[in-house]
């Protein structure tokens, strides 16, 4: 088994890349430019016990994510956690930004999660975690389990560290769907999801229970429709909404 992070050199993706592997355990590090702080981190994995490999790549671009993930893939090994830890900061103001300055930042600090994603699935294991944590105040964990008969349930919490009126507090956001197949085509869910404040002037906590369907029309086009009741006293008493996703 592996521990993959992009952002893995510095901060936090450091210490995520040494918190989250195991002695012995293959560790691969991206970075985007600064070889010394690769270097470094490898020493420091390498005290550690583990055995680090150090991968330059551009994670504004898929071939970025794809170079990545392609170092795990040569290990033979699973991927048991995935991070995307990555970000890119341009001083100055957001409106006299470069087109190409404004597409890659925005390409590394949000795009790049879907295109890491989308590059380790083939090699992650049952029970692996994508894992997606910043420095700037966010983070993101996912789990995924397939179930008998086709059945699947994911889980998620994220987490912001927010400003208010007068303070800042923390917001969480947890959810839990299951995932059943009537068809090839036809998919109906259950879902539970809440968001809920911490240390804020006045806390909320809305938490909403949700059934709905889902219908592929064709391979990459589907439609989906649902329903949902609020379960506490802060959430809206109903609601319901329409929608469709295209595979690209």
């Amino acid at each position: 088994m592996s521990v993959l992070v992009a952002g893995g050199t510095r901060g936090i993706g450091l210490e995520l890349a040494a918190t989250l592997s195991e002695p012995g355990e293959s560790v691969i590090i991206g970075y985007g430019s600064d070889d010394a702080s690769a270097r470094a981190a490898c020493e420091r994995l390498e005290r550690e016990g583990r055995k680090p490999i150090a991968v330059r790549a551009d994670m504004g671009s898929p071939s970025g994510a794809e170079e990545l993930v392609a170092a795990a893939a040569a290990l033979d090994e699973p991927i048991r956690v995935a991070v995307h830890s990555t970000v890119r900061v341009v001083p100055g103001q957001l409106m006299e930004l470069s087109d190409e300055d404004l597409a890659h930042t925005l390409a590394v600090n949000a795009t790049s999660l879907l295109w890491l994603a989308r590059s380790a699935r083939p090699y992650l294991s049952r029970g692996s975690s994508i894992l997606y944590l910043t420095s700037r105040g966010r983070a993101t964990y996912v789990a995924g389990y397939e179930l008998p008969a086709g059945w699947k349930l994911d889980a998620a919490i994220r987490y912001a560290y927010s400003e208010g009126v007068v303070n800042w507090f923390d917001r969480w956001t947890p959810s839990v769907v299951l995932r059943v197949p009537l068809t090839d085509r036809w998919e109906v869910h259950a879902e539970y999801f809440d968001t809920f404040t911490q240390r804020n002037v006045v806390d909320v906590n809305r938490a909403f229970f949700s059934p709905g369907t889902h219908y592929l029309l064709t391979k990459n086009f589907e439609i989906g429709l649902r329903v949902g009741w609020g379960v506490t006293e802060a959430a809206a008493p109903f609601f319901s909404d329409a929608g469709f996703g295209w595979r690209w």
